[in-house]
């Protein structure tokens, strides 16, 4: 099993070449999005569940432009959202709501609210949601049994070892999101 360490960053720097993949078109909008300045993000998925994270990170702030497949994404920096003047609707995206519970918990002050449509409001999110809360994290579904909608209250988070009880890219790539502004280490 391979095990990741990710330490507080202060930017992202670099070049990425990505296939149409969704599952790494979702993250390589997100780094971006975290990245200071410009990302150009090419040979991207454009399905529905990546635009969803895209509309996602445009209502905290970053720009992001789309020609074909090519994304170019305008990073605000870790800690640089603003607060969105609405819900932040993942439509049917389970990858956009459990990715951005992550990055969204250790978002000291910004108090966001992470809903769906209704099949993705029927899905569960509490394994997300209770490995952040054990490290400081103000999260809450407002569905039954861990259901969304999502609140989260950005908080200052403490960094942590982690170990999957089921392997989950959606679930590591949460918890290691979150990590990066938490205090201290954080591996999974």
């Amino acid at each position: 099993m391979k095990r990741w360490i990710v330490a507080p960053l202060k930017e992202v720097r670099g070049t990425v070449r990505v296939p149409g993949d969704k599952s790494i078109s979702h993250r390589a909008l997100i780094l971006g999005g975290i990245a200071r300045g410009e990302s150009v993000v090419t040979g991207l998925s454009n399905g529905e569940d990546v635009l969803s994270t895209s509309e996602v990170l445009q209502a905290l702030g970053v720009s992001i432009s789309w020609d074909g497949l090519t994304a170019r994404v305008q990073g605000v920096g870790l800690g640089g959202f603003q607060t969105p003047l609405r819900d932040l609707d993942c439509g049917n995206s389970g990858t956009t709501m459990r990715l951005m519970v992550g990055l969204l918990a250790s978002q000291e002050g910004l108090e966001t609210r992470l809903v769906g449509d209704a099949s993705l409001s029927g899905r569960p999110m509490e394994r997300v949601l209770a490995p952040l809360r054990l490290r400081g994290a103000r999260v809450s579904a407002e569905g039954a049994s861990g259901r969304p909608p999502i609140h989260i209250q950005g908080a200052r988070l403490q960094g942590w070892d982690h170990r999957l009880e089921v392997a989950s890219a959606q679930v590591k790539s949460c918890l290691l999101l979150a990590g990066l502004q938490s205090e201290g280490a954080t591996s999974v």
